[in-house]
């Protein structure tokens, strides 16, 4: 769920359930008008996403980073992309659907914080703190949606990286705005991330090691919410097979993650992130 975890669960929530490169809903697996029409083959989506964002979870510096979207999906029933990892729909019904899913955490780096950095504010604030390897992790993901409104829940078990479980649970609004040109699809609402101590001391505990290191107090985290916030998303096809899609969030890390010196002494708890992304499907 995450390029840091951050970066791929806000691509992701903002995508939300609507693809890149789709201008017709019934078409990208969005749960609440899937009964109109269905996927008959193999789709590919294929672009990328400029996003400014923290440099790492907690920090009060921006730089640009450049996010690939890479889509592979098989009707109604399989997916996988950087942004969403790679699930399999056990249960399909008209308003739900649910299955086992496999998830990918790019981790942080020591001396950039995330692995797609292209420029912005340089940091040194990590230094001493050492690097968050990559993580996969295993778990399901479940999604229900009700007229205009769609819920969503994701979670998984890290076997690599961090080790920590973590999940998302998110509520949003989808409509579309029609009578000035190309339809714009576009949706919000609020978001929820957990994780346990594991995940939660990974990114922001302080061990006696790191705090020699880096100059940061000793600070051990307990599991619970890391972040909670809202997401809103705007996409306008602008042919059959491409489209753009505006994105951003504004998160707040829980008491949990901002008391961590990182964050008190070198960062903020408050979070934003802003995007634009394009892509072409081919089908």
């Amino acid at each position: 769920m995450q390029i840091g975890r951050f970066l791929v669960s806000t691509f992701a929530l903002s995508l939300g359930t609507v693809s890149l490169a789709s201008a017709n809903p019934t078409e990208t697996g969005d749960i609440t008008t899937r009964g109109e029409a269905k996927q008959t083959s193999w789709t590919f989506d294929v672009g990328a996403a400029a996003l400014l964002s923290p440099n790492f979870p907690g920090d009060d510096a921006y730089s640009v980073s450049a996010v690939p979207y890479l889509r592979l999906a098989y009707k109604d029933k399989f997916f996988a992309s950087v942004q969403e990892g790679m699930g399999y729909t056990l249960i399909d019904e008209k308003n739900f659907r649910a299955g086992p899913l496999i998830g990918l955490d790019f981790g942080r780096d020591e001396e950039e914080g995330s692995p797609f950095r292209l420029f912005g504010s340089e940091t040194t604030d990590l230094i001493g703190l050492g690097d968050i390897d990559p993580a996969i992790s295993l778990g399901g993901f479940a999604e229900a949606g009700f007229d205009k409104l769609q819920f969503a829940i994701r979670a998984g078990q890290a076997i690599t990286g961090h080790e920590g479980f973590t999940s998302d649970v998110s509520i949003r609004y989808k409509d579309r705005l029609t009578g000035y040109g190309p339809p714009i699809f576009y949706s919000f609402g609020p978001s929820i991330e957990f994780g346990d101590s594991q995940y939660m001391n990974s990114y922001f505990g302080i061990t006696a090691q790191q705090s020699t290191l880096s100059g940061l107090a000793l600070f051990q985290a307990g599991g619970g919410v890391v972040s909670y916030g809202i997401n809103a998303t705007a996409l306008m096809p602008l042919t059959d097979n491409v489209s753009v899609n505006l994105f951003a969030s504004v998160k707040r890390l829980s008491d949990k993650a901002s008391d961590s010196p990182l964050v008190r002494e070198r960062g903020t708890p408050t979070q934003a992130f802003f995007g634009l992304a394009t892509a072409y499907r081919f089908d």
